[in-house]
């Protein structure tokens, strides 16, 4: 998993929930062993080259889970630098199902996290509670991959 590094903890606790997510899934699936969060700069200037250099090495991964789209581009675009053929030599799945990750020349393979149904069932609740609810309400919603291109 390809994940930036942040000083602030506040900012970061989106991107460690998706960590979590991504040790669970790959334990599930029976491959933790083979789990690594790749860490590179969240500075807008600093991240191309640090992806550059991630994917320049030896032992680079034949498939990066980023924790966001926007990352995820600069990936296939490294990736594309380097001459490395996506999906041939390495995969790219990113979170977000951004518009951009559907775009016929971007082609990202995407977990789409519900964003629309997730606000209207916060409002839901929300209104609820304004209504008199005082007993918790606990809803899952499961995300959904968009597979394109990248896979």
């Amino acid at each position: 998993m390809l994940s930036p590094v942040f000083d602030d903890p506040n900012a970061a606790q989106v991107i460690t929930q998706r960590e979590i997510g991504y040790q669970k899934a790959m334990q599930k699936a029976g491959t933790a062993n083979r789990a690594r969060v790749l860490r590179v700069a969240y500075d807008a200037q600093l991240r191309p080259q640090a992806i550059i250099e991630l994917l320049k090495q030896r032992n680079r991964p034949r498939a990066i889970f980023c924790w966001s789209d926007l990352d995820a581009v600069h990936v296939i675009d490294a990736a594309m630098q380097l001459k490395l053929r996506v999906p041939q030599d390495i995969a790219i799945i990113g979170y977000d199902n951004s518009s951009v990750a559907a775009l016929k020349t971007v082609g990202l393979s995407s977990i789409d996290q519900s964003g629309k149904r997730l606000g209207s069932l916060a409002g839901e609740r929300l209104l609820s509670r304004i209504s008199g609810r005082t007993i918790a309400s606990h809803v899952l919603v499961e995300p959904s991959l968009f597979i394109r291109k990248s896979h």
